[in-house]
C-alpha cells in the first residue's frame, strides 16, 4: 500500500465532523447545474475564485465592494430594489419556485438568491446557525480574500521556550480551558479536529496560528545526535556515537549506501538534510506530495499528536482529477498549485468522490513514512517537535522518471536533473550493489530509448547544427526548458536568441528563428550512451566474463572497432572493486590508459588559447609552445593507440585543418598587402582578424610577426592619409588611427604638433626606403611647418590689444588663413577658434533679433553680456549699437511702468496690458491671491514677455484674452451675484453690514465699504460707482500719452504689447460711442438697448487705457443705463473722505490652503493649454485640443488652466466648468454629475448628490 504508514490507523472523520460537514460545507462544492441560469439572472456575481480554501495563518475579513468609482472610471453599481411591502413576500425558492415554508427558506446574505433547506443539494437537516450564502456568492467571496489567505513569515522571533509558552497560552485561550486545572478540562482530539475544519471554511472569522516549519538542522540543530556538531544537552558519549551513526538517524538515512540520493554531489536542504518542525494547535500542512515523489520519513520527538490524512500513491492521478474538478479556477491560474502546499480540502469531500483517505495519529517516538506520489496533509493538536527528511531507495527510480514527466506537464521547476543522476550512478557502476545496479540499468535503458526517439524527430525537422555541452557545469536555472521548466541534461535545442527548450518542445522554441538558426546541443552521443549502458552491466559480471571482455578490448584487430578509453577504465575499476587477481591483461590495459592520458594532456596544452596581457601583448599558455612538427607527432600517436579517446581524434584533425587554413590565408594577405593603395582600413581589419584567430593556436607561428609589422605600416599610412586629406567635413569623430604612436584630441579628433613630429619619426623608422612612405613623410613635414607658422600668427593676433573689437568681418579673414591648419589643435589656435565661434554665434543672434524685431529688454541685456565676454566683439561697432538699442528699450519700459503702474501695485505691466487672464478661475471659484509687486522693477514687470518667441505669438495671446473678456465678464457677474460676500470681500468675513456693502461696477463683486481703499481713478467715475482691485489694475493713462510713448520707441516686443493694448482700447471706445450715439436724448431706454450699452461699456471699463475725449459721453451713458442709488452715493462719499491706510498688505485675497497665485505661466503657441487637476472623473487623462465642449453655447474660455467636467449619467460628454456654471467647491462636493440634457430626459436619479445645470 502506498500511503501514510504508522502504528495506528482508523476510519476518517468522527460522526460530529461528518454532521458538521453535511450541514455547513458540502453544499458549497456540489454542482448545481440546474440552478446556474437562475443564479445568473438574479444579479448574483458568478466570478470564480482563484484563492485556496482554508489556509491556516490567514485573515478572514471579506473586503466589501466599493460603491464609488475610481477617478476616470465609471462603474455601474447595482442599485438596491425599493420594497413597498414586506420584503419576504417577494422571496421565492429558486429550486421549487414557491415562497411557502418561510421558516425553512434560506436567503443569501449577499444577493436575493433563496432556497428551502430541503431543496439544497444535498438537503440540509436544519437551518444553519450562522450566515448562509449561495454557491456563487461564496465563490466570489473566496476569490476576494485570495490575497489575504496565505502563509506569512512572522515578525517575532522565538526560541523553543518562548514559543512553547505562546502555543500553550493560545490553545488555552482559544478553547477557554485550562488543562492544568483539571483533567476534565483537556481538549479532546475530536474537538480539535472539529474546530480545525470549522475554522478552515469560516470566511467571517480570522484564526492566526504560528508554525516553526522548514527549519534546517544545520542552523537550528537536530533532535538526533550529529557527528561533528554539539547542540548541547547531556548524553553518554558512547550512546551519542551510537545514535549519531545509526541508519535510522534522519541525518544518515538519505545518504546510506543503497540510497539513490547518496550520489548527489551537493546536499539539498529539506531532501538530504533534515528539517525540523515546531508546531502548535491547529498549525497545519496542506495537501501535497514530496519533491520528485521521493519517500519521506517524519519522526515526532515530543509533544502532542500530529494528525495525518493520506491518499495512496496509486490514487495520486485520481486525486489530481478530483481536485481539478472541485477547484478548477485554481488550476487555470496555476497548474502546479498542489505543489505549493497552500490548498487544503476536507477529506469527506474526497471520500464522496471515490478516493480512499486514511488517517494516522502520530504519537511521540513514532516514525511516519510517506511513499512515492502519496498525497498527505494534516495538522497538530498542540505543541510538538518533529523532524523530517526525504530518501530514495532503488525502487524509486521508476517513480522519479514519471514525476519528471508530470512536472513538465504542469510546468514545475525540478529540484535536480533525473537524467544527470542516472548518468552519475552509471559512471560509478562498480560501487553499486546488485539490486541498485539492476535498477539503474533498467532506468538508463528507458532514458536511452526515449532520447533516441526524440533525436530522430529532431533530425527529421532538418536541424543540422550540433554542439556538445557539458550541462553538469551549468547552473540549473540556466539550463531549464523555457516551456516545461525541465532541467536539461541529455540534450536540448537553442536558437540564436538563446531560447532553450527540450526536444519535446522543439516546435515551440522561437517564432522568429528559422530551422537554420537552431542548434542541437547534446551531452553524449548515441554511441557513448550505448557504451555507458553496456559498461553498466560489467558491475554485476563474474571474473571469466570480465577477463574475456578485457582481452577482446586490448587485442582488438586493426579493422575492428576499437574500445574507448572509458571502456578500459571501467574494466580496470571493476577488477579493483571485485578484487580480481592481477594479470598481464590488466597491466597492459593500465599502460594503454596511461599513454592515452599523456596524449590527452598534450592535446589539451595544444588546444589552449594564447593569453592576452593588460598591455595587449600575447604570450603562450604554457612556457614551451609547440611547433608544427609536434602537431604531426600528436596525430600519429593518436592513430597508433589501441583504443579511441572520444572525439579527440576529430578535434585534433579539425585543429590541424583550421591551422593550415589560417596559414594559407595569412600568406595570401601578406602578398596582397604589399601595395598600400587606399585600402588601409580593409587591410587593418583583415590583419587584426588574422592575429585574433592566431590566439586559438598555441603554436609558434612566424607569420604573426610579419602580420604585426604589416599592421604597423597600415596604421601609419592610415594616420598620414587622414591628416593630409583633412577637411572640416571628414574630420574623425573619435580618437582613431595609430594609437601606439600618437594621441588625437579627444573633442574634435585634431592633432598636436608634437604628435605630428612623433608620427613623422615613426614613419622614418618603418619606411625601409619605401618610396611611398617618403612621399607621405615629406608632405607631413610641409604641414608641420605651416602649422608652426599659423600658431605663431594666432598668438600674435590674440596678444595684440589693438585687435580687441576688430569685428566678425575682420576675424573671418584671419580664420580663412588658418583654414589650412584646421587639423591642428594647439593652445592659441584653439583659443582663436573658440573665440571666433562664440563671436559668430552672438553676431548671428543679434542680426536675427533686429531682423524680425522680436527682441526684448532681457534679450538685449543677455546679448550685451555675451558681447562683453567676446575678444572680437567687445568695444566694437556692434557693441555700441546694441548699447544704444538697449538704452532706448529700457527708457521706453521705464516710461510705460511709470505711466501704468500704481502704488501699491499687485499686477505686473504685462498682466495689466495683455488683458484679463483671471476671469476663468474667478468664475470657477478658484482662490487667486494677489501679491504685492515693486512697480519700479523692470525685471519683474516685464519678465512674462520672455515666454513669447515672436510677434505673432504675443499678438495671438493678447488678442485671445481681449476677445473673451466681454462674454466672461457677463458670466462672472452672474456668479458673483449668487455668491456670499465672504467669498468675494478682501476680509473674507461674513459680518452683516447691509448698509455698508458696495458692488464693483464691472464684475459685480461685493465688498464691505470698510475693506476697500480710495483710488485716485475713482474721481473720474460718477459718484456712486466703484471699480474693485481686480478690475482696476493700473493708473489708466490717456490714449494720447500712450501714443506719444510708442511713437518715440524703437520696435520691440514691449512696444508691440503696448500698441496691441492701445488698439483694443480704441476699438472698445469706438464701439461704445457708436452704441451711445444711437440712444434717444430723453426717452426712457428699453431693456434690449440697455443691454447693448452695458455690454459695450464692459469692454471700455476692462481696458487700462482711457480716452479723455469720450469719457464724458461714456459716464453719461452709464448713469442712464445703470443709475446709482442714494446708498451707493453715500458709501462712495464715505470711502472718499476716509483717509488711506499706510499699511499696505503683501497679499490680497489670501488662500487659506496655502497655494499662491500663478505668475508667468508659459502658454502654448496657440495659448490653449488646459489644466486638468479638477477634471472630474479623469485622473492622468488629458483633454486634447480636438475635444470640443458640448455646451449649447460654449464661452470658448482661453487660459492655461481650464477645467472640464464629464457627465456620468449616460452621455459621457465633456463640458467647461464656466459653460455649465460649475465651481471647484461644488464639484468637490458632487459624487455624480448629470448634464442638463440628461437631466431633462430623466436619466438622472433623484437620490444622491447630483448636479444638473443648464449649459
Amino acid at each position: 500500500m502506498h500511503g501514510a504508514v504508522a502504528l495506528q490507523m482508523r476510519e476518517i472523520l468522527n460522526p460530529q465532523l461528518d454532521a458538521y460537514y453535511d450541514a455547513e460545507i458540502f453544499y458549497i462544492y456540489r454542482k448545481q447545474d440546474e440552478d446556474d441560469e437562475e443564479n445568473t439572472s438574479d444579479g448574483c456575481s458568478s466570478t470564480t475564485s482563484d484563492s485556496e480554501i482554508g489556509q491556516v495563518e490567514c485573515g478572514g475579513h471579506i473586503p466589501q465592494p466599493r460603491t464609488k468609482s475610481m477617478a476616470g472610471l465609471r462603474f455601474h453599481t447595482k442599485e438596491k430594489k425599493t420594497r413597498t411591502s414586506d420584503p419576504m413576500d417577494e422571496v421565492v425558492c429558486k429550486k421549487c419556485g414557491k415562497g411557502d415554508d418561510e421558516d425553512y427558506l434560506l436567503l443569501c446574505e449577499d444577493c436575493d438568491y433563496a432556497l428551502h433547506t430541503y431543496c439544497c443539494s444535498p438537503a440540509l437537516s436544519n437551518v444553519p446557525r450562522s450566515e448562509w450564502r449561495c454557491r456563487r456568492c461564496l465563490l466570489t467571496s473566496v476569490k476576494e480574500i485570495a490575497e489575504s489567505y496565505a502563509f506569512h513569515d512572522a515578525h517575532t522571533s522565538y526560541n523553543l521556550l518562548t514559543f512553547a509558552k505562546y502555543a500553550n497560552d493560545w490553545k488555552q485561550n482559544h478553547f477557554h480551558r485550562d488543562p492544568l486545572a483539571s483533567y476534565c478540562n483537556e481538549v479532546t482530539s475530536e474537538e480539535v479536529e472539529q474546530e480545525f475544519w470549522k475554522d478552515v471554511i469560516d470566511l467571517e472569522n480570522t484564526v492566526v496560528v504560528k508554525y516553526g516549519a522548514d527549519l534546517a538542522v544545520t542552523k537550528v540543530g537536530s533532535g538526533f545526535p550529529m557527528n561533528g556538531r554539539d547542540f548541547g544537552g547531556k548524553m553518554d558519549p558512547k550512546e551519542r556515537e551510537y545514535y549519531a551513526n545509526h541508519p535510522w538517524n534522519l541525518n544518515n538515512l538519505p545518504i546510506l549506501k543503497d540510497s539513490v540520493l547518496s550520489h548527489m554531489e551537493t546536499g539539498i536542504s529539506g531532501m538530504m538534510e533534515p528539517w525540523v518542525y515546531v508546531g502548535m494547535c491547529l498549525s497545519a500542512f496542506c495537501w501535497h506530495t514530496e519533491d520528485h515523489w521521493t519517500y519521506s520519513v517524519n519522526y515526532l520527538h515530543w509533544g502532542e499528536r500530529k494528525i495525518w490524512y493520506g491518499v495512496s500513491g496509486d490514487e495520486g492521478e485520481k486525486f489530481d482529477r478530483v481536485m481539478m474538478e472541485l477547484v478548477p479556477y485554481l488550476f487555470e491560474r496555476q497548474p502546479d498549485v498542489l505543489h505549493h502546499m497552500t490548498t487544503t480540502m476536507n477529506p469527506k469531500i474526497l471520500i464522496n468522490k471515490g478516493i480512499h483517505v486514511y488517517t494516522v495519529h502520530q504519537e511521540p517516538g513514532e516514525f511516519v513514512i510517506t511513499f512515492p506520489r502519496s498525497y498527505h496533509a494534516g495538522y497538530n493538536e498542540g505543541l510538538n517537535f518533529a523532524e523530517a527528511v526525504n530518501f530514495a531507495p532503488a525502487d524509486w527510480l521508476r517513480k522519479g522518471r514519471f514525476c519528471i514527466l508530470e512536472y513538465a506537464r504542469v510546468h514545475r521547476n525540478c529540484v535536480f536533473s533525473h537524467e544527470e543522476l542516472m548518468v552519475k550512478m552509471a559512471k560509478c557502476a562498480t560501487k553499486l550493489s546488485t539490486n541498485v545496479g539492476i535498477a539503474v540499468h533498467e532506468e538508463l535503458y528507458e532514458i536511452i530509448v526515449r532520447e533516441k526517439h526524440l533525436r530522430d524527430t529532431v533530425i527529421g525537422k532538418g536541424i543540422t547544427q550540433s554542439a556538445r555541452v557539458e550541462y553538469e557545469h551549468i547552473p540549473d536555472d540556466f539550463r531549464a526548458c523555457v516551456v516545461c521548466k525541465t532541467t536539461l541534461f541529455m540534450s536540448s535545442i537553442i536558437c540564436k536568441h538563446k531560447r532553450l527548450v527540450c526536444l519535446e518542445h522543439a516546435d515551440r522554441i522561437c517564432s522568429l528563428c528559422q530551422t537554420a538558426d537552431l542548434t542541437f546541443n547534446y551531452r553524449y552521443t548515441a554511441q557513448e550512451l550505448n557504451y555507458m549502458y553496456n559498461m553498466l552491466s560489467y558491475g554485476i559480471c563474474d571474473y571469466s566474463t570480465w577477463k574475456s571482455k578485457l582481452l577482446s578490448a586490448i587485442n582488438a584487430k586493426s579493422h575492428a572497432v576499437k574500445p574507448t578509453l572509458d571502456d578500459l577504465r571501467i574494466l580496470v575499476s571493476v577488477s579493483k572493486a571485485r578484487c580480481f587477481p592481477q594479470c598481464d591483461a590488466t597491466d597492459e590495459a593500465m599502460n594503454i590508459i596511461k599513454r592515452s592520458e599523456n596524449i590527452m594532456q598534450s592535446a589539451r596544452a595544444l588546444m589552449s588559447r594564447r593569453i592576452r596581457t593588460r598591455n595587449n601583448l600575447r604570450k603562450h599558455a604554457n612556457e614551451c609552445p609547440a611547433n608544427i612538427k609536434d602537431i604531426e607527432k600528436l596525430e600519429q600517436s593518436i592513430e597508433e593507440l589501441p583504443c579511441t579517446i572520444l572525439n579527440l581524434e576529430f578535434i585534433v584533425k579539425n585543429y590541424v585543418q583550421r591551422l593550415e587554413d589560417w596559414r594559407r590565408r595569412c600568406s595570401q594577405f601578406l602578398i596582397n598587402a604589399i601595395d598600400y593603395t587606399d585600402k588601409y582600413d580593409h587591410y587593418i581589419d583583415l590583419a587584426n582578424k588574422l592575429i585574433e584567430e592566431a590566439d586559438d593556436f598555441n603554436v609558434n607561428l612566424t607569420e604573426i610577426d610579419d602580420l604585426e609589422r604589416m599592421l604597423d605600416k597600415c596604421h601609419w599610412l592610415q594616420c598620414a592619409h587622414k591628416i593630409l586629406a583633412w577637411t572640416p567635413e571628414n574630420k574623425p569623430d573619435s580618437k582613431t588611427g595609430y594609437q601606439n604612436i600618437v594621441g588625437l584630441d579627444q573633442a574634435k579628433g585634431r592633432w598636436r604638433l608634437s604628435e605630428l613630429v612623433e608620427l613623422i619619426e615613426k614613419g622614418r623608422s618603418i619606411a625601409n626606403d619605401d618610396v611611398k612612405f617618403q612621399i607621405e613623410i615629406d608632405a607631413l613635414n610641409v604641414m608641420l611647418k605651416i602649422g608652426h607658422q599659423n600658431e605663431y600668427v594666432v598668438q600674435a593676433f590674440l596678444r595684440d590689444k589693438k585687435n580687441e573689437g576688430i569685428g566678425v568681418e575682420e576675424a573671418e579673414k584671419v580664420r580663412a588663413v588658418l583654414e589650412v591648419s584646421d587639423w591642428m589643435t594647439e593652445e592659441y589656435t584653439d583659443k582663436f577658434r573658440n573665440e571666433y565661434k562664440f563671436a559668430r554665434t552672438v553676431y548671428d543672434t543679434a542680426r536675427r533679433l533686429r531682423g524680425n524685431r522680436s527682441y526684448t529688454l532681457k534679450s538685449l541685456s543677455d546679448l550685451l553680456f555675451k558681447i562683453g565676454k567676446s575678444f572680437i566683439l567687445r568695444n566694437s561697432i556692434m557693441d555700441s549699437d546694441m548699447e544704444r538699442l538697449y538704452d532706448c528699450v529700457q527708457c521706453f519700459c521705464r516710461r510705460v511702468s511709470h505711466m501704468f503702474a500704481p502704488s501699491p501695485s499687485y499686477y505686473s505691466i504685462v498682466e495689466i496690458l495683455n488683458g484679463r487672464d483671471d476671469l476663468t478661475e474667478l468664475i470657477e471659484g478658484v482662490t487667486t491671491p494677489l501679491i504685492l509687486m515693486d512697480p519700479l522693477s523692470l525685471r519683474d514687470n516685464w519678465a512674462y514677455i520672455e515666454n513669447f518667441e515672436s510677434v505673432e505669438q504675443l499678438t495671438h495671446h493678447v488678442n485671445s484674452l481681449y476677445e473673451q473678456q466681454r462674454r466672461l465678464i457677463v458670466t462672472l457677474r452672474k456668479s458673483n451675484e449668487a455668491r456670499f460676500i465672504d467669498e468675494m470681500c478682501l476680509c473674507g468675513s461674513t459680518k452683516e453690514e447691509d448698509d455698508s456693502i458696495i458692488r464693483c461696477l464691472l464684475c459685480h463683486a461685493k465688498y464691505h465699504s470698510n475693506c476697500v481703499q480710495w483710488n485716485p481713478f475713482m474721481s473720474q467715475l460718477p459718484v456712486g460707482y466703484y471699480l474693485c482691485v481686480r478690475c482696476l489694475r493700473s493708473r489708466r493713462p490717456f490714449v494720447e500719452d500712450v501714443k506719444d510713448a510708442c511713437g518715440t520707441a524703437l520696435p520691440s516686443l514691449e512696444r508691440m504689447l503696448v500698441e496691441t493694448a492701445l488698439k483694443h482700447a480704441e476699438m472698445a471706445y469706438t464701439e461704445a460711442l457708436d452704441v451711445i450715439g444711437k440712444l434717444p436724448p430723453l426717452d426712457p431706454l428699453d431693456a434690449e438697448l440697455c443691454k447693448n450699452v452695458d455690454e459695450s461699456l464692459i469692454a471700455v471699463f476692462c481696458n487700462e487705457i482711457m480716452n479723455l475725449e469720450a469719457w464724458e459721453l461714456i459716464t453719461n451713458a452709464l448713469i442712464r443705463v445703470k443709475p446709482p442709488t442714494e446708498k451707493d452715493k453715500m458709501i462712495y462719499e464715505q470711502i472718499k473722505k476716509r483717509s488711506i491706510s499706510t499699511q499696505i498688505p503683501n497679499v490680497l485675497f489670501p488662500d487659506n490652503n496655502g497655494s499662491k497665485r500663478r505668475r508667468g505661466l508659459k502658454r502654448s503657441v496657440l495659448g490653449s493649454g488646459k489644466f486638468m487637476a479638477h477634471r472630474k472623473r479623469s485622473r492622468n487623462d488629458f483633454h486634447q485640443e480636438q475635444d470640443v465642449c458640448s455646451a449649447t453655447t460654449c464661452l470658448k474660455p482661453y487660459s492655461d488652466h481650464i477645467r472640464w467636467i464629464q457627465c456620468e449619467a449616460g452621455c459621457s460628454r465633456w463640458y467647461h466648468y464656466v459653460c455649465v456654471g460649475q465651481t471647484v467647491n461644488r464639484v468637490d462636493q458632487t459624487s455624480l454629475y448629470c448634464c442638463h440634457s440628461c437631466s431633462s430626459e430623466g436619466m438622472c436619479s433623484s437620490s444622491g448628490s447630483i448636479t444638473s445645470c443648464p449649459p
